[in-house]
C-alpha cells in the first residue's frame, strides 16, 4: 500500500501535480491506519517487534525515497508504538533516520521521539520517588501484560498518525502539512477515493497485491509468536549496550538506568546531527534543546549531561562560523529556548553556575537573547528567594547578567566572528526607559538576596556586586542605592560585635567599621559623579548620606568612639555639599533641609562642637531660602534641634521572659533609659529654642499675604505649645498668650479688611496663596481653614489644661495660658 501511495505522485500530467499531492495527503490516513492496526495487535513480544516488524517497516520507509511518505510514516511510527519498544530500538530508529532523504525534516521526527522518551523518564522518576510501580503511557493498570512485562499494545498510546505532533507545543517551525486533522471515521470516503485512483492506474495493482501479501505475512508472524518466551516479572532491555529496567516488582538502579538512557540516546542524536551537515542550524539546535529536556527529565542533579549538550551546540555554532548577529530569528529563538531550559528545570537557579559551557554560550549570543536570559535568571532567583552566600555565586550571577548593565545597544561581536549592527537580520527594539528601569530594578532587588555567613563576608559580597554594577555607567543610579542600603544595614550588626574591653580586638573592630563607612562614602560618591548633574539622583544621594549618618550616630555602641563620630559628621557634610552643588530648585532645597534637620534630630553621638556647627549650617541655608514661608518653617524646625526628648516608645520596659527577675529587668531598663536620656538631651538649650522661635515669628510677620501670615502664626503656636509641654523653661505662658493675642488681632483685622473688599478681590483672599511646602493642603477656603486650625489648637491647649488640673498625668501647668477671649470669660462668669 505504501508503494501504491508513493507512485501516485508520478501518474498523470504535470499540471495536476498539486491535485495529486492533495489526494496523497488525504490517502495517507490509509497507510497510517495499517500501523495503528499493527500496534494494536495483542500478544506481541519485544523481540518480535525488534527482529521482525520494525526492520521491515523501516526498510519500506527508507527505500521509498519520497519526502512526504518518509516524513509522515516516521512520525506515525513514533506515535503508534509504545515508549518501551522505542527505547529498545533506538539504534535502529536513528540509523533509519540517518538514511532518510535530505529533504525530510528530521526535526519533526526526532523531537516527538525525544519528547515521548522525556515524558516517560519523568514518569519513571516521579513513580520512583513515590515508591510505586510505573504505569505505561495511557495504560489504566488493569490490562494484562505480555511475557516481556510490557502492557498489551491495545493499552499503549496509539495516537492517530495523521495528527502527529511534537510534544513541544511551542515549536513554531513545524510544517502544518504534516499535521492535517483527518478523522479516522472518514476512512470510507478516503478508501473510495483511493479505489477510484487505483482503477484508473491498472499497472499499480501488482504492487498493491505484493504489499497486501507482505502485510499478511507480518500478521502470520505475529500470530505465531509464542506467548511463553519470557517470564512476566520484568525484563531488562538492552539498548545498544545500555541496560534498561522495564517496570517490574524490583528496581535497584533506576537513577543510573535513566542516566545511561540519556547517554545512549545522546550518542545517536549527536551522530545524526554531525552526519547531516545540510541540516538547518535552527533544526539542529531544536533537537539539542529536546535532548536537554530529556537529560533534565532523566536526572536533573548531574550537570555533566546538560553541559555536554551545551558544548555540542557551541561546537556547531563554531563549525558554522556564524556570529551572533547573523543568526536568523528562528535560530535565535531556538537558542533562547535552549538557554532557558535549565532555568525552568532547576529548583535552584544557581545550579547553572555549575555548567561550564552555559556562560560562554550565553556570552556568544545576540544582545536580545542575553538580556532575555538574564531577566529570566533574575526572575527565577527572586521568585524562589534564592540566596547567594559566596563570592563565586555573586560573581557568576552578575556575569551572566552583564548584558543588563549596558544601556545603549552595542555592535554584536564575540568569539564566533564579527558583524556590524546594520547586518543584523532584524532591527533592534526601540529604547524604552520604563523597560530599562524594570530590568535595573531586578538587579537592585538581587542585592537584597546577598547574605554572607557573617558581616565581614557580607561586606565582601557587596563589594563584588558593586564592582560588577560599576560597569553600567550611569545605570548605577538604579543599582547603587540598593548596595548602599545593604551596607548601611551592616552598621547594626557591627555595633553588636563591639568588644567589651579595649585592645587588639577593639582596634580590629574599629578598623572594620571604618572600612564599612569608607565603602558607603565611596559608593555614594561614584553615584553622584555619574549622575551627570541629575537633580533626582542628587536628592537620592543626599538621602543615602543622611540615612548612613543617622545609622552611625544613633547606636550606643558607637558612642564615645571618635572615629565613628567623624564618619557620621562626614556623611552630613557630604549631604550639605550635594545640597550646595546640585540642588537648585526652591522646593527641593526646602525638602532637603528638612531631611537634614530630621537626621540631626535623631542623632545622639555628636559632640557639642560638631553638633553646633551642623545646626548653624542648617540655620544659614534656611535663611537663604527663596520663600518666606519656607524660611519660617526651617527656623522653627531648627528650634527642635535644641530641645530633644526621649521618645515614649523607649520608656516602655521590655516584656519579661521565662526565668527573668522582674526587679532586675526594671533596674536594667531604668539604667538604659537614663543613659539614653542623657545622650539625647545633652545639647538642650532653651535660650536657643526661644531665639529660633522669635526669628520664625519675625519672618512670618513679614509675609505680604495676611492669610498665609496668620497660618504661620498658628503653626508657631503649635510649636511653642509643644516646647512648653516638653518643659522648655524658656517658652513661658506669657509668650504663648502674646502669640494667641497676636493671632486674634490679625484675624479681626482681616475680617474688617475683607468686608470693604470688592467681591473678586475677596475671593482671591479667601483662596489664599498656594503653599506647596505646607504639611496640609485644605480643600476649603484658606481663611476658613486658618480659623478652624486656630480653634483646634486652642481646644488642644484647653484639654492639656484640664488634664494637668486633674493630676492624672505628669504635665506642666497650663492654667496661665488663656484659651478664651476676655469677653467670652466675662460672659461665662455672668
Amino acid at each position: 500500500m505504501n508503494k501504491l501511495w508513493v507512485r501516485l505522485q508520478h501518474q498523470g500530467l504535470s499540471r495536476d501535480k498539486e491535485r495529486r499531492e492533495a489526494e496523497r495527503r488525504d490517502l495517507r490516513t490509509l497507510v497510517g491506519s495499517n500501523l495503528l492496526r499493527l500496534a494494536s495487535l495483542g500478544g506481541v513480544s519485544r523481540s518480535t517487534y525488534e527482529e521482525a516488524i520494525l526492520p521491515r517497516l523501516l526498510s519500506q520507509v527508507v527505500s521509498c525515497r519520497d519526502t512526504l511518505a518518509q516524513e509522515y510514516l516516521m512520525e506515525a511510527l513514533v506515535q503508534a508504538f509504545s515508549d518501551e519498544w522505542h527505547l529498545a530500538t533506538i539504534g535502529q530508529l536513528m540509523e533509519a533516520i540517518t538514511g532518510l532523504s535530505p529533504k525530510v525534516s528530521i526535526k519533526t521526527i526526532v523531537i516527538p521521539l525525544v519528547d515521548r522518551v522525556s515524558a516517560y523518564a519523568s514518569r519513571r522518576r516521579e513513580e520512583k520517588d513515590k515508591g510505586s510501580p510505573t504505569p505505561s503511557n495511557d495504560d489504566s493498570g488493569d490490562e494484562d501484560k505480555d511475557k516481556d512485562g510490557l502492557p498489551e499494545t491495545k493499552g499503549r498510546k496509539t495516537s492517530r498518525p495523521h495528527s502527529v505532533k511534537s510534544a513541544d507545543e511551542g515549536d513554531s517551525e513545524r510544517q502544518p502539512t504534516a499535521q492535517e486533522d483527518i478523522s479516522i471515521s472518514d476512512q470510507e470516503h478516503v478508501e473510495s477515493h483511493s479505489q477510484s485512483a487505483s482503477d484508473a492506474e491498472a499497472p499499480l495493482e501488482e504492487d498493491a497485491a505484493a504489499l497486501d501479501s507482505s502485510v499478511q505475512e507480518a500478521a502470520q508472524i505475529l500470530a505465531s509468536t509464542s506467548l511463553d518466551d519470557d517470564d512476566g516479572n520484568g525484563v531488562a532491555e538492552v539498548i545498544e549496550g545500555v541496560t534498561l529496567d522495564v517496570p517490574g516488582p524490583t528496581k535497584c538502579n533506576e537513577v543510573d538506568t535513566l542516566a545511561s538512557l540519556f547517554s545512549s540516546f545522546w550518542s545517536h542524536v549527536s551522530g545524526l546531527i554531525e552526519s547531516r551537515p545540510d541540516l538547518p542550524l535552527h533544526d539542529a539546535i531544536a533537537i539539542c534543546a529536546s535532548m536537554l529536556r530529556l537529560s533534565l527529565a532523566c536526572n536533573p542533579q548531574p550537570a555533566e549531561p546538560v553541559d555536554n549538550v551545551l558544548a555540542f551546540v557551541r561546537e556547531q555554532l563554531r563549525a558554522r562560523d556564524l556570529s551572533p548577529g547573523a543568526h536568523n530569528p528562528a535560530t535565535a529563538n531556538q537558542l533562547l529556548s535552549l538557554l532557558l531550559g535549565p532555568l525552568r528545570a532547576y529548583p535552584n537557579p544557581l545550579k547553572v553556575l555549575e555548567l561550564g559551557n552555559y556562560g560562554p554560550l550565553l556570552e556568544s549570543q545576540a544582545e536580545r537573547t542575553r538580556k532575555s536570559v538574564a531577566v529570566a535568571l533574575l526572575t527565577a532567583i527572586l521568585q524562589r528567594n534564592t540566596t547567594m552566600t559566596t563570592e563565586e555565586e555573586v560573581a557568576g550571577i552578575v556575569r551572566l547578567c552583564a548584558s543588563l548593565m549596558s544601556k545603549a545597544p552595542e555592535a554584536q561581536s564575540g568569539s564566533l566572528g564579527h558583524v556590524s549592527t546594520s547586518e543584523m537580520p532584524y532591527p533592534g527594539t526601540p529604547f524604552d526607559e520604563d523597560d530599562l528601569a524594570e530590568e535595573q530594578g531586578l538587579l537592585a532587588r538581587l542585592v537584597h538576596l546577598i547574605r554572607g555567613p557573617d558581616v565581614v563576608s557580607q561586606l565582601s559580597l557587596l563589594t563584588v556586586a558593586r564592582d560588577a554594577f560599576s560597569q553600567g555607567g550611569d545605570l548605577v543610579r538604579y543599582t547603587y542605592p540598593a548596595v548602599v542600603a545593604g551596607a548601611t544595614r551592616l552598621l547594626g550588626p557591627f555595633a553588636a560585635m563591639k568588644p567589651e574591653e579595649s585592645g587588639a580586638a577593639r582596634s580590629e573592630w574599629i578598623k572594620r567599621v571604618r572600612q564599612l563607612c569608607r565603602f558607603i562614602q565611596a559608593t555614594i560618591s561614584v553615584l553622584v559623579e555619574r549622575s551627570s548633574g541629575s537633580p533626582l539622583v542628587a536628592e537620592l544621594a543626599l538621602q543615602l548620606y543622611l540615612a548612613s549618618a543617622q545609622a552611625a550616630s544613633m547606636s550606643p555602641a558607637f558612642r564615645d568612639e571618635q572615629t565613628l563620630e567623624e564618619a557620621a559628621y562626614e556623611f552630613i557634610v557630604q549631604a550639605f555639599t550635594i545640597y550646595e552643588e546640585h540642588i537648585n530648585e526652591s522646593r527641593a532645597q526646602y525638602q532637603a533641609l528638612m531631611l537634614v534637620i530630621n537626621a540631626l534630630h535623631a542623632s545622639r553621638n555628636f559632640s557639642a562642637e560638631n553638633y553646633e556647627t551642623l545646626v548653624a549650617k542648617c540655620v544659614q541655608h534656611g535663611s537663604r531660602l527663596l520663600k518666606r514661608p519656607d524660611q519660617t518653617r526651617v527656623a522653627y524646625a531648627c528650634a527642635q534641634l535644641w530641645w530633644k526628648t526621649l521618645p515614649d516608645s523607649e520608656l516602655i520596659p521590655p516584656p519579661l521572659e521565662v526565668g527573668q527577675d522582674e526587679a532586675q529587668v526594671e533596674r536594667a531598663h531604668a539604667e538604659r533609659v537614663e543613659h539614653e536620656r542623657s545622650a539625647i538631651e545633652q545639647h538642650n538649650n532653651g535660650d536657643k529654642v526661644l531665639a529660633h522661635l522669635q526669628r520664625s515669628l519675625k519672618v512670618a510677620d513679614s509675609c505680604l499675604d495676611p492669610v498665609l501670615s496668620i497660618r504661620l502664626f498658628v503653626e508657631l503656636l503649635n510649636q511653642s505649645t509643644m516646647h512648653y509641654e516638653r518643659r522648655c523653661l524658656a517658652v513661658t505662658p506669657k509668650y504663648i498668650n502674646d502669640l494667641i493675642d497676636l493671632i486674634r488681632t490679625s484675624t479681626a483685622n482681616i475680617e474688617a479688611f475683607d468686608s470693604s473688599m470688592p467681591e473678586p478681590t475677596r475671593a482671591a483672599a479667601d483662596t489664599g496663596v498656594a503653599d506647596v511646602n505646607a504639611l496640609y493642603s485644605p480643600e476649603m477656603p484658606m481663611n476658613t481653614y486658618v480659623l478652624h486650625y486656630f480653634q483646634r489648637t486652642l481646644e488642644y491647649i484647653q484639654s492639656r489644661k484640664d488634664l494637668a488640673a486633674s493630676g492624672s498625668y505628669n504635665l506642666p501647668d497650663f492654667s496661665a495660658i488663656r484659651c478664651v477671649e476676655p469677653e467670652d470669660e466675662r460672659s461665662s462668669e455672668w
